[in-house]
């Protein structure tokens, strides 16, 4: 819960009757933001943010298709919101 309240997803209220709650109406919480709330950032491989991490570099081909795959991913959690995955 502290991932999502640094995140601006919940509030945390003390005392008698506190607990956490959502700080914004469902359909107005992307699932991406709560995704890289608790996950960090989508990364199929971890090459991506980090070329040189790779023997290939900038020149992997393969690299193309995980970062089709990433902005995939992220498109897709862009569309949906907490709201659809309560009503799903």
């Amino acid at each position: 819960m502290t991932q999502l309240k640094t995140a601006g997803i919940v509030l945390a209220e003390r005392g008698k009757g506190g607990g956490f709650r959502l700080a914004r109406a469902p359909e107005l919480i992307r699932m991406l933001d709560v995704v890289e709330a608790l996950e960090g950032q989508v990364q199929p491989v971890g090459c991506l943010e980090n070329s040189s991490a790779c023997a290939q570099g900038a020149g992997c081909l393969p690299r193309r298709f995980w970062s089709g795959l990433k902005t995939a991913i992220d498109d897709y959690l862009s569309s949906k919101t907490l709201k659809d995955v309560i009503e799903a």
